[in-house]
């Protein structure tokens, strides 16, 4: 098992053990008066009566649907039981004084699972009207039902042949709009099939004119290439002097016929220098010169037994003359292609026309057969839902049919639907109450209500009590415990009762102090405690006795000066002390011995009104010094560290600190942050010494830093000081 759970077993045994004698006396008093109660209570009696609900017959129902129709009808007439109308017939015909509200108290009616039976139970007073009670309501209630039913079938009856009439008229309806619209869809689909063979027609003509009006641009091209640029401007390179001589070559292609090439060689050549030419051409290359006196320039050259025209242009320009041959051979072109299409315009404006308007005339009729394809569509789809419709009115139609004859047998046979199956027995003996049930059941919630108490003060009261606490919560190991000490236990414990187990625990202690320094000895032991009354000094004085009963020589310091204690355990007198040998910068004089030479004591002396600034001064490092020089070990009782800094500041100046926790007193916030303010200053703790620990199951006592270190504080008082801590504080903001 891991170390945890055994942690968390032990602590829920500790919490029953130091509650067990509480949670057994809250027990005891639940079952006694559990026990007493019942004893004088009045008895009561129960009797039942069992009634049978049957569904009505239909051959066409299996048995289980059968048995479930029955199941759920005595559910339904289980809650109906208990209605005002039956209770109040019952008291009406049995002459009773109760209200209906006071006897529907005393009556349960409950359907018996998984059967079609009702089960009704009356408790009274006497087994006799218990009994009656339970045969009249089942007796009523099936009059009552018998009633309804009746009245309920007759009026489902009438309502059923209205439905169906009203089907009827929706069936005749929904058939006169099929054929409305069926008729709607053939002519529909007549007129859109004429549509499609016109479209069809149109469709044919726009192909036809297309390929006309294709065979007369190809035409046009033809004529319109019957003459190329074979060659462009060109002056020979061994032309040297003006006048220069540009040449351009043309080819003229032969003709078929008229229609072809209606022009002939010379003709064009005459075309290509006539003044429309010429004049163009000075317009465009903006020249000053007049055509008369260009075309002087200009030469026709028929190239024998070919189709080529030659242009010749003389100039005194070279650059000028071959720009002006290609100029007048590019317009030359173009008035060739404007000659050729002339003819074939107006044809092909009429072709165009024509395919517009065809084109226009197929739109419209697709987009007609569209409108009526769309019409037909809602038609079809609007035809489907009333079918759909028609048979949903047909199959309602069936279904209010059958429904119609089983209402009828079921009014033929609703005076047998329920049935009293087994009528009431008088009682003979009570159901309530009974006092060994009640007593067990008393026992059982005191306990548990005490164990939930106990565990819930056991959360609230947040100190540690066992060593346990100490190591899960804080960390750190416990090196010493002291056992709760008697009245007759008093200050040094050690020397009073050196047999008793509280004087047996401290020379433990110092043992164990001894054991964990044996590498590096402690010459200077701190004692402290988060807040005063834990036994600080109770500790410390005890502590120095028992080692001082060893070898080793030991010398007690009171550095308490705020509220010194220490020469109350040794009954000396408290001045003459730390403080003065502060003063003086020496303890000789100032210590006494106690008993043996082992054992010297410095008490505190006078209270100063600085303690911080005194036992944090260089005097008090060097006193320490000059007392380790004169004994083996320094016990140093110091102030709570959680109340002032006296101990905090210290605490870096000795070699070791041993805090002291008082059970069930110190809390674990205190302990920590007296751990935590200790680990700042990076003292060197030693380890924990529980204090007060409880030696029995019943003795939880708690010990005070005041003038009686014995004066006990009860568990319940201690648990309602502490509740302070776990209640947290809310601090208002000015």
């Amino acid at each position: 098992m891991p170390e945890q759970d055994v942690f968390e077993l032990r602590g829920i045994f500790g919490v029953i053990r130091r509650w067990l004698w509480t949670v057994i006396c809250v027990t005891l008093l639940a079952g006694g008066a559990a026990f007493i109660g019942s004893s004088i209570m009045t008895p009561v009696y129960q009797a039942s009566t069992t009634i049978l609900v049957q569904p009505s017959q239909d051959s066409s129902a299996s048995e289980y649907n059968a048995l479930l129709t029955g199941q759920r009808l005595a559910l339904t007439y289980s809650q109906m039981m208990k209605s005002h109308v039956v209770i109040e017939t019952v008291i009406n015909q049995l002459d009773l004084d109760e209200t209906v509200e006071d006897l529907s108290k005393n009556v349960t009616v409950e359907s018996v699972r998984d059967t079609q039976l009702i089960q009704v139970t009356v408790k009274d007073s006497s087994p006799e009207q218990a009994a009656r009670l339970a045969d009249t309501i089942a007796e009523v209630f099936t009059a009552h039902i018998q009633t309804l039913l009746r009245a309920r079938y007759t009026s489902s009856i009438e309502s059923m042949q209205a439905k169906i009439d009203i089907l009827d008229a929706s069936i005749a309806e929904t058939r006169t709009q099929i054929d409305t619209l069926n008729a709607a869809k053939n002519k529909s689909q007549a007129e859109m099939t004429r549509l499609e063979n016109l479209l069809s027609e149109y469709r044919t003509d726009y192909r036809s004119l297309e390929r006309d009006y294709q065979d007369l641009k190809l035409t046009v091209s033809q004529l319109a290439d019957q003459v190329k640029i074979v060659e462009t401007a060109n002056v020979p390179e061994n032309a040297l002097y003006a006048p220069y001589v540009a040449t351009v070559k043309l080819l003229v292609k032969p003709g078929s016929s008229a229609a072809s090439n209606p022009y002939s060689t010379e003709t064009y050549g005459q075309m290509l220098i006539s003044r429309p030419v010429v004049e163009a051409a000075i317009a465009q290359m903006k020249l000053s010169e007049n055509p008369d006196t260009i075309i002087k320039r200009l030469e026709i050259e028929m190239i024998p037994d070919t189709q080529l025209l030659q242009l010749n242009v003389r100039g005194v320009d070279r650059e000028q003359v071959t720009l002006l041959a290609d100029t007048i051979t590019k317009i030359f072109l173009d008035q060739v292609q404007t000659m050729a299409e002339k003819p074939f315009a107006d044809r092909q404006t009429s072709i165009q026309e024509q395919m517009k308007a065809l084109s226009d005339t197929i739109d419209q009729t697709q987009q007609d057969i569209e409108k009526l394809s769309a019409e037909q569509i809602r038609d079809e789809t609007e035809i489907a839902r009333l079918g759909d419709l028609l048979a949903e009115h047909r199959n309602d139609s069936r279904t209010f049919q059958q429904d119609y004859e089983q209402l009828r047998l079921i009014a033929a046979d609703v005076a047998e639907a329920v049935i009293l199956s087994d009528p009431a027995q008088v009682p003979e003996e009570p159901v309530s109450p009974r006092p060994l049930r009640n007593t067990v059941m008393g026992v059982i919630a005191g306990g548990m209500l005490a164990a939930g108490l106990a565990f819930l003060l056991e959360y609230l009261d947040d100190t540690i009590k066992t060593t346990d606490d100490i190591s899960q919560k804080l960390g750190l190991s416990t090196i010493g415990t002291i056992g709760l000490l008697t009245n007759g236990e008093k200050g040094l414990v050690v020397e009073a009762k050196p047999r008793s187990p509280a004087a047996e625990a401290f020379r433990v202690l110092a043992a164990n102090i001894r054991y964990a320094s044996l590498d590096k000895p402690l010459k200077t032991l701190l004692v402290t405690s988060p807040h005063p009354k834990e036994g600080k000094t109770l500790v410390a004085s005890n502590l120095a006795a028992a080692i001082s009963q060893t070898e080793d020589s030991v010398v007690v310091v009171d550095a308490d000066l705020r509220l010194p204690m220490l020469h109350q355990f040794f009954g000396i007198e408290q001045d003459q002390g730390l403080t003065e040998s502060i003063l003086m910068n020496s303890v000789d004089g100032n210590l006494r011995i106690i008993r043996t030479e082992r054992l010297s004591v410095l008490t505190s002396g006078d209270v100063p009104p600085n303690p911080t600034e005194v036992v944090g001064s260089q005097r008090m490092q060097k006193i320490l010094k000059e007392l380790t020089q004169k004994a083996d070990i320094v016990v140093i009782d110091c102030s709570p560290l959680l109340i002032a800094a006296d101990a905090k500041t210290l605490a870096t100046e000795v070699d070791g600190v041993l805090l002291v926790f008082r059970a069930r007193q110190t809390t674990t916030r205190a302990a920590r942050e007296a751990v935590e303010s200790l680990r700042q200053v990076k003292a060197n703790i030693v380890g924990v010494v529980l204090n007060a620990e409880p030696r029995k199951k019943d003795g939880y006592y708690y010990y005070h830093y005041h003038d009686d270190h014995t004066k006990p504080v009860s568990r319940w008082q201690q648990w309602m000081n502490n509740l302070q801590f776990r209640i947290p504080r809310i601090s208002r903001k000015k």
